[in-house]
């Protein structure tokens, strides 16, 4: 599954390092960012969106998108075209006033 999201290991900034984890007992704790911005998560998400879900929706079939706050945030930054400021607006939003 993992892999169906980029079509090369190169393509994740940190796949490599993932990848070595796995294979050579892993990255030490310093090559390991401690947190993705929203740039960053778009980046991931996109060529997924475009190439995967875009396609399934305009051929009419049912989607279910499950996924963790920051990637649904640049999800839907990128189909509102919301700013950065009003991403974070919307969150604080949220987090004080409940949904």
């Amino acid at each position: 599954m993992f892999s169906a999201c980029f079509s090369s290991k190169n393509e994740h900034l940190f796949f490599s390092l993932i990848f070595r984890y796995k294979e050579e007992g892993g990255p030490s704790k310093d090559e390991i960012p401690t947190a993705e911005s929203l740039s960053m998560v778009i980046k991931r998400l996109m060529p997924y969106w475009e190439g995967t879900i875009v396609p399934a929706i305009k051929a009419g079939k049912k989607v279910l998108i499950v996924a963790h706050g920051s990637s649904l945030r640049s999800l839907v930054k990128h189909l509102e075209g919301l700013t950065d400021a009003q991403v974070f607006f919307c969150l604080f939003l949220f987090v004080f006033f409940g949904n």
